[in-house]
């Protein structure tokens, strides 16, 4: 028995993917790391102004930021080669109170994910594990369900 659960222990190991190593600087000049955005759950949500269901989500991960930010970083990766003005002024008509990630100047980084859809977030665990991929929108019940929170 304890070799089996040594060999799924092992496994689970292997295909477990970590976040890549990443630096970005949001529209408001801060830079995020991967090294920053340790020691919480982080959220990666690739998102675009002329995205019905990404538009849907944005309360949502709003109120979820409110409430669980001290547990969980949310960036928001704008995957539009727009400027970062008019991210901006996009994201500010949600009230977006999560960093939010400009293609603009960040262009090598969106590239690491290799993202297909739009919406689609990872979800990493405090370790840095994906723990989840999610593409559609998501909702902050579901948020709080994939990370155990209460």
């Amino acid at each position: 028995m304890k070799k089996i659960i040594l060999l799924l222990l092992l496994s689970t190991a292997i295909f477990a993917e970590n976040k890549p190593d990443f630096s970005v600087i949001d529209t408001d000049g801060k830079v995020h790391t991967a090294k920053s955005t340790n020691d919480k759950f982080l959220v990666i949500n690739f998102w675009a102004t002329w995205c019905p269901p990404c538009i849907k989500e944005m309360p949502e991960f709003v109120d979820f930021y409110e409430k669980y930010n001290d547990k969980v970083e949310i960036l928001g990766f704008d995957y539009e080669d727009i400027s970062i003005q008019k991210s901006q002024d996009f994201t500010d008509g949600f009230m977006i109170n999560y960093p939010i990630i400009s293609m603009q100047n960040n262009k090598d980084e969106f590239k690491k994910f290799k993202v297909q859809f739009l919406p689609t977030s990872f979800i990493y665990d405090k370790n840095g594990v994906l723990i989840k991929e999610h593409t559609g929108d998501l909702n902050a019940k579901q948020l709080q369900e994939i990370m155990g929170l209460k």
